[in-house]
């Protein structure tokens, strides 16, 4: 075979990968100059959705993944925009053990769209499955707002994106997989949203103080600490969570109480929905939502400058209440909230209203 047609096969080769279109796959082959033979990729055919979103998969000859690619249609945009639900992309994928064996969805939005909100399917998804950016300068970053479904993992996009899908799942010795909280521990430490207080040891039921509140919502914002650090005399330069309380205090989502920050102090439920909803306003997120407090045993024990904060937050679904021996649903907004709770808390609010 001459070079020029081996070139001409190369490229027929190629087109026939792209194309995707003469049925369910599409295998593509090269012939090298001395007639050995090499499978190159073998695609998938192209996934069109009702609303007109498409997805491709394509895999080498050993069955590897080497390339996905998702188009998510202005149709299909729009209606999420509506409903508050995720796209769910056609195509599935399954998480891999380490962000260097993971190949990148590449996923394609309308450039119109403000905000896209995609659910990536992911072969036995599980809590601590996270989606990983990887920007246009190689380097890469956890989703830490994204959350799980029973289907896959699901993240706001506001642009274009590749992201890789990840099991990144921590184990504590402390936690139980029975327990109501496991899952949300899991979720949190595999966004590194919120670490264990030791390498094995989470102490789900110990209380959580303001320090950690404001590390956790700057861990989630990927926050960076700008200005001075401000005078409180339970924060200085080398507290570790010095950067968190800048933070906080400076984009209005902690201020503290005088002279002091109350960093040590144990935070209740209402401050906690307190600091979700001043985070949710200074991010753009919607909190015009209020849900029915007359319906919770406790309604009248909430403070008056957390009333918006706590009816926000059960009107989201951030709060739901627990059972009393009567029957009745108490919300406990002054009772101290536990780091498991804050766990559990923090989830909902990704996935209720962070957008």
């Amino acid at each position: 075979m001459s070079v020029i047609s081996f070139l001409a096969q190369y490229q027929l080769d190629i087109m026939m990968v792209l194309s995707g279109i003469c049925g369910a796959t599409e295998t593509a082959t090269t012939t090298a100059a001395d007639g050995t033979k090499t499978t190159v990729v073998t695609t998938e055919k192209a996934v069109e959705t009702t609303d007109g979103s498409t997805g491709k998969v394509v895999s080498d000859e050993s069955g590897k993944i080497v390339a996905v690619e998702a188009k998510v249609s202005e149709t299909a945009a729009e209606s999420a925009a509506k409903s508050g639900e995720a796209v769910t992309l056609p195509v599935t994928v399954t998480a891999a053990q380490s962000a260097e064996n993971a190949t990148a969805v590449e996923i394609t939005v309308p450039k119109d769209a403000e905000s896209v909100k995609v659910e990536i399917p992911v072969e036995d998804v599980k809590p601590g499955t996270v989606a990983i950016i990887v920007h246009e300068d190689g380097t890469e970053e956890i989703v830490k707002t994204s959350t799980t479904s029973g289907n896959g993992v699901v993240l706001a996009l506001e642009s274009g994106a590749s992201v890789k899908v990840v099991d990144n799942t921590r184990t504590f010795n402390d936690v139980s997989g029975s327990e109501w909280y496991a899952d949300n521990v899991t979720w949190a430490a595999s966004r590194e949203v919120m670490n264990g207080v030791s390498r094995n040891t989470f102490a789900p039921n110990a209380d959580t103080n303001c320090a950690m509140v404001t590390q956790i919502l700057y861990n989630l914002d990927s926050g960076k600490a700008d200005g001075a650090i401000p005078t409180f005399t339970d924060v200085s330069a080398n507290d570790w969570y010095a950067d968190s309380v800048t933070w906080a205090v400076s984009n209005g989502v902690a201020r503290g109480e005088g002279s002091s920050f109350g960093a040590n102090d144990a935070v209740t439920r209402e401050q906690l929905a307190v600091m979700l909803y001043n985070y949710a306003d200074m991010k753009g997120y919607r909190t015009s939502d209020r849900g029915d407090m007359s319906r919770f045993a406790d309604n009248g024990r909430t403070s008056s400058w957390a009333t918006d904060a706590m009816a926000w937050a059960v009107g989201v679904g951030i709060l739901n209440g627990s059972e009393n021996a009567d029957g009745s649903v108490s919300l406990n907004t002054q009772g101290n909230a536990s780091r498991a709770q804050v766990t559990a808390m923090t989830e909902r609010f990704c996935g209720k209203a962070a957008k």
